[in-house]
């Protein structure tokens, strides 16, 4: 069974320097929800994750349509929102009435730092994060995990946005920003694996998402988390807003909102992504970071992007603490 990411629409409440997008549109078409019931007739889908742009700015009774089409057809799939549940806030019932439902699922997202910001250019606060997620806990009384991405601006915070995370009683990810419509730059995987490190040897490691993940791959070498699943062409499928529907939301994003390859949705109903899997150096098979390293495309195009020389070396000295931390490779 796959996972479907929906992006359902290209407009946000938010813009924050790092999105991945940098063409957040004013006027825009919703994804065609037929479009997407055409898509779960011919595929088995496990999850299907909400995203866009945000969500929310699209009608709630789209996602009602989606669930009775889901639970109509006897289809063993829940779905999950990513949004910054803003929208919740202004009209809190409409929206936890739906996010009450058995099948849905609800990740929203906060860091530390200037970087994520509404529409008015206004920093999102942890006063403002934490008003949101308590109103949430109460409507709701769910799980509310939420996402910070890492940059450069705002490395420093990491452990306190975990230890924000413990507090909550609830579980982060911190994902490493990727260079991708207004990040000009990816933050380092390096760093990113010193982060998780730090984190875990701090004992904290139960509060943040990608310390589980980091472990189980350097113990089994697999996984089926993005981004280190190298089985993701097969078990993970993303529909954009005008319907086209490929592979990787990553690297979508890259293609068409930067649209770096004129013509290419008229080429291709299906799009198929430009761009093969491939190993950053001949020799990578043969040393155990290459687990890290060569997991994800969207990881690998932007190394390739930035220096692969730096990078290796600057893994490899990671590989005796990944050993002291997380006990020998498997």
């Amino acid at each position: 069974m796959k996972d479907l990411v929906l992006k359902v629409n290209d407009k946000c409440n938010f813009k924050c320097d790092f999105c991945s997008s940098n063409k957040i549109a004013e006027n825009h078409d919703d994804l065609d929800i037929n479009v997407v019931k055409e898509y779960l007739k011919k595929e088995r889908v496990s999850n299907i994750i909400l995203n866009g742009g945000d969500p929310l700015l699209v009608n709630v009774d789209y996602y009602w349509d989606l669930l009775d089409f889901i639970t109509t057809n006897n289809m063993d799939t829940r779905i999950s929102f990513t949004t910054n549940l803003l929208e919740f806030k202004k009209n809190p019932i409409k929206w936890s009435t739906l996010f009450c439902h058995p099948l849905v699922d609800v990740c929203t997202s906060f860091q530390y730092g200037s970087g994520r910001k509404l529409a008015t250019g206004e920093v999102y606060t942890e006063e403002m994060f934490v008003e949101i997620y308590n109103l949430f806990k109460k409507l709701v009384n769910k799980d509310l995990p939420f996402i910070a991405v890492v940059t450069e601006e705002n490395e420093q915070y990491c452990m306190d946005t975990v230890k924000l995370a413990q507090k909550l009683g609830t579980v982060c990810r911190l994902n490493g920003c990727l260079k991708s419509g207004r990040a000009v730059e990816m933050f380092p995987y390096y760093k990113m694996l010193s982060i998780y490190l730090d984190i875990i040897e701090a004992g904290l490691g139960d509060y943040e998402n990608n310390c589980w993940i980091i472990q189980k791959v350097w113990k089994y070498h697999q996984t089926d988390e993005c981004p280190y699943n190298t089985n993701c062409r097969e078990s993970l499928a993303c529909i954009s807003p005008n319907g086209t529907i490929h592979s990787c939301p990553s690297i979508a994003d890259d293609i068409f909102m930067k649209d770096i390859h004129p013509g290419f949705l008229e080429e291709n109903s299906v799009a198929k992504l430009p761009f093969e899997m491939s190993v950053l150096k001949a020799e990578c098979p043969m040393c155990p970071m290459t687990c890290f390293c060569n997991s994800c495309y969207k990881r690998i195009q932007d190394i390739k992007d930035t220096s692969v020389s730096v990078h290796c070396k600057k893994m490899k000295a990671l590989q005796a603490r990944c050993i002291k931390v997380m006990g020998e490779p498997g």
